[in-house]
């Protein structure tokens, strides 16, 4: 799905995961994504939706990581 850019859909598939594990690697791999497409705030928000506080940190300074190299 991320391939060709339909995150919306990523991000529905992933609130359906019962798990809140595996619904936070599915958040984590979605904002990367972002990021890497240049849309921040959307990661932001994203990142924002991991339940996993350790993780949702580790992807928060991937994603401002990317804003950084954006500005440049």
């Amino acid at each position: 799905m991320l391939e060709v850019g339909q995150f919306d859909l990523a991000i529905q598939a992933a609130q359906k995961i019962e798990s809140a594990k595996f619904r936070s690697l599915a958040f984590r791999e979605i904002a990367k994504a972002l990021a890497k497409a240049g849309q921040i705030d959307r990661a932001i928000e994203v990142a924002e939706m991991i339940e996993m506080p350790e993780e949702r940190s580790q992807v928060l300074d991937v994603v401002m990581a990317a804003k950084r190299e954006k500005e440049r």
